[in-house]
């Protein structure tokens, strides 16, 4: 049984310019990280394209679990956080505003995904501001 993850196997057979591939990737991965990884399988152009960090800070986190369970989940949250993934942000505020020792950096990320326009983290980040007396209180 051949592995399809090496890439001898990968075979060029879409001839697109990269920008059009990248607009076809941004797409794929904005429903299911799972079909991100299903494309990067089928030829080395989305192979290469599908590691750029425009991927990474747009790709779908909805169906990876909050509290990943293997190292491969977490370089690849990490990663979708280091890339500016207002939901990687999102989650690694929280975790460390709520579980950690650090509750300020947790405040600061999330007032960063508030920023980038995550909608449920301006909304815990106004009320964690308001509870403490924060501007927005007024």
């Amino acid at each position: 049984m051949t592995d399809l993850n090496e890439e001898k196997h990968k075979v060029d057979i879409i001839s697109l310019p990269n920008d059009m591939l990248m607009k076809v990737l941004t797409k794929v991965h904005s429903s299911s990280f799972t079909d991100l990884f299903k494309a990067k399988l089928t030829c080395s152009d989305l192979c290469g394209l599908a590691e750029e960090d425009h991927i990474f800070q747009q790709v779908s986190l909805e169906k990876i679990l909050l509290f990943w369970s293997t190292n491969a989940e977490a370089m690849f949250l990490r990663r979708c956080k280091e890339s500016g993934n207002p939901e990687a942000i999102f989650r690694e505020g929280m975790r460390g505003y709520f579980t950690s020792k650090n509750p300020k950096l947790g405040l600061k990320l999330l007032e960063k995904a508030s920023e980038k326009g995550h909608l449920e983290a301006s909304y815990i980040h106004s009320v964690i501001l308001i509870c403490y007396g924060g501007q927005l209180k007024h």
